[in-house]
């Protein structure tokens, strides 16, 4: 492998310092997205649990507990429970928005280095190119065969390499983004579920506040009839 790199020239140290980067990474996003691996289905069914019975601040410290961009979220929906269903949807909707930056953390630094791979190896093809023709020059016109292709190995060297740090961290990106977008959709499906779950619980309420009121009983007694 070292032997490689000196070959390939100073070009290659600049790619292997690339692909260094590139793994390091790749794995922070995917460790980040395994961290926050969490069953919001049930998270939100035990918040639903709380929130019928009007357990607000039990329903705030079990999403508090949820870790994550999920518990986050939730938990901003949760604290506001007394706004309207708008204001509340609008609530969802800049704590989601808060998360992004966070979920696609990374992101663009290793779609820069996807970039960089194959121009670096550009870069490498012309200086490789140059050092064949500054030998040329030197040797008045003559070279041998076998300094001629050392400049051609590396210049070529340099392209593959390049290129194949590109096609590979591009389908590491191309992943981490799907998964991203996976994320934010799940956040986006249970911010309306909760608010739903919010509005509708308030309203059962009202309800049954109403069903439990005592019906009026007319005081006015039917007139007793004179017998004959």
């Amino acid at each position: 492998m070292v032997e490689l790199l000196k070959m390939g020239g100073p070009v290659t140290w600049i790619q292997a310092t690339f692909l260094f980067f590139a793994i390091v990474l790749i794995f922070e996003r995917l460790l980040f997205f395994q961290t926050t691996r969490l069953n919001e289905a049930d998270l939100l069914t035990g918040l639903a649990n709380h929130l019928r019975k009007r357990g607000y601040a039990e329903a705030i410290h079990e999403a508090r507990l949820a870790s994550g961009p999920m518990g986050r979220v939730l938990h901003t929906i949760i604290t506001r429970h007394h706004l309207e269903r708008a204001e509340l949807r609008g609530v969802a909707e800049d704590a989601v928005g808060l998360e992004i930056p966070r979920i696609e953390n990374n992101l663009r630094g290793i779609l820069t280095l996807v970039y960089l791979a194959p121009l670096s190896g550009m870069l490498g093809t012309v200086l490789g190119m140059m050092e064949v023709f500054i030998r040329i020059n030197d040797g008045g016109g003559f070279v041998t065969q076998a300094k001629m292709a050392q400049g051609l190995f590396e210049s070529l060297f340099t392209t593959a390499v390049g290129l194949g740090i590109a096609v590979g961290v591009y389908v590491c990106y191309t992943y981490l983004h799907g998964r991203a977008r996976q994320v934010v959709n799940r956040l986006d499906a249970a911010a309306v579920n909760l608010v739903n779950v919010i509005v509708d619980a308030r309203s059962y309420t009202d309800v049954l506040s109403i069903k439990e009121q005592k019906p009026v009983t007319s005081s006015k007694t039917s007139p007793k009839i004179n017998e004959a």
